[in-house]
């Protein structure tokens, strides 16, 4: 899936959390910066930059874990 770089900005104007994928580890968003016309960087609350395309909303996080969940039960 691509998004356009509104739909980016959007999808993390519009949340209080991001989560690291790689540790599960849950930030506060603080600010984001858009560093070039297709680069953005999310400032956390413990001073911690991600790109925004390594991270994952709370909200998306939750859809992967239901989507993972139910392939578990249909095995």
């Amino acid at each position: 899936m691509n998004l356009s770089i509104e739909e980016r900005w959007y999808r993390i104007k519009n949340t209080t959390h991001v989560v690291r994928p790689e540790d599960l580890t849950i930030y506060r968003v603080k600010d984001q910066k858009l560093v070039e016309k297709d680069l953005i960087f999310v400032e956390t609350d413990s001073d911690l930059w991600f790109q925004d395309l390594d991270v994952m909303t709370l909200e998306e996080c939750a859809k992967a874990e239901r989507a993972v969940q139910a392939i578990k039960n249909y095995l």
